[in-house]
This record gives C-alpha cells, sequence and structure tokens, in this order.
C-alpha cells in the first residue's frame, strides 16, 4: 500500500523566465521564488508551460542569487496548492512546486 506523499511526485527540466526572488515567510523562514518553462511537443506542435517553484530554508539564500533568467535547471519536488480568500471574498487557488532537489544546468 502506498503512502499519500509518495504518491505526490515531480520531476521536471526547464529555464527560468525571469530572475528568482528571495523572501522571507512570516515563520522567518527563508523563500527562493521562482517561475519555470518547461517546453514540450504535442500533436507536432512545440508549447511551453510555466510553473510557479518555491525552495524553502538556508539553501534558498544561496540559490537565489544563482538562479537568474534563462538558467537552465531540473528539479525534483512535490506539488502544493495555496488557497486564500481574495479582496472581494472569492476563493482562489494555485499549485506550485516545492524544491526537495534542484540542479543548475547550462546548454
Amino acid at each position: 500500500m502506498w503512502k499519500d506523499d509518495e504518491l505526490n511526485e515531480v520531476k521536471i527540466r526547464g529555464h527560468l523566465v525571469w530572475d528568482s526572488e528571495l523572501r522571507v515567510t512570516n515563520a522567518g523562514c527563508p523563500l527562493c521564488q521562482f517561475f519555470l518553462s518547461h517546453k514540450h511537443t504535442r500533436k507536432g506542435h512545440m508549447k511551453s508551460s510555466l510553473f510557479e517553484v518555491v525552495k524553502f530554508g538556508e539553501s534558498a539564500k544561496e540559490l537565489s542569487d544563482r538562479l537568474k533568467a534563462g538558467q537552465g535547471v531540473e528539479i525534483e519536488g512535490r506539488l502544493e496548492q495555496d488557497k486564500w480568500e481574495d479582496k472581494e471574498g472569492k476563493v482562489r487557488a494555485k499549485v506550485k512546486i516545492v524544491v526537495s532537489s534542484i540542479q543548475l544546468f547550462s546548454e
């Protein structure tokens, strides 16, 4: 029998759309956020998908200095959904990739 967290695994390769952003959570944890473009072919046409990616912890600080627009990365992690209520009271949600390991590459 599988555990729930074993079923939530992502591995993806792509390039940063723009420079990463370093922030600190309300709990004081460093957070590196960036957006990854993944290109793939579907029905003979090149498509591009955009994914929000976050890395938590002390390694996020040093990583953010190296993650600039165009940088190639291969990521392993999990999907996580955020939900919140906007100013008009509408429930909003988004899914992001939370990084467990990352490798940088150049082409």
